[in-house]
């Protein structure tokens, strides 16, 4: 009875340890339960740490010799949209400022 208890609870601790690195917290628990927990902790603790991966960005940045600089996915936007979009993106410092007015220029002309 105790084996099987201690079974059970470290099923439960394989499960929030791999909660908390971003993956299924209740699938490696059930993992955990089928297979040695002692196995599935040591997978989930090799396995990249998903929780720490940054989601993908919304603004897709192109950079070419020629052509626009940058992609804006919705075609419907208004003008002011895509300059404050613009702006945003000079401010995070993905844009300089030359490349900032050259699309500004771009699209107001």
């Amino acid at each position: 009875m105790g084996v099987i208890l201690f079974w059970f609870g470290f099923s439960v601790v394989v499960g929030i340890a791999a909660s908390n690195r971003g993956r299924s917290g209740f699938g490696w628990f059930l993992l955990s339960l089928l297979i040695s927990p002692l196995l599935s902790l040591i997978l989930v603790l090799v396995m990249k740490d998903l929780s720490e991966v940054e989601p993908p960005r919304r603004e897709r940045i192109i950079i070419r010799e020629r052509g626009p600089l940058l992609e804006i996915p919705d075609a419907e936007e208004s003008r002011v949209d895509k300059l404050e979009r613009l702006a945003r993106l000079r401010e995070k410092g993905l844009l300089s400022e030359g490349e900032y007015e050259r699309e500004k220029r771009r699209l107001l002309g």
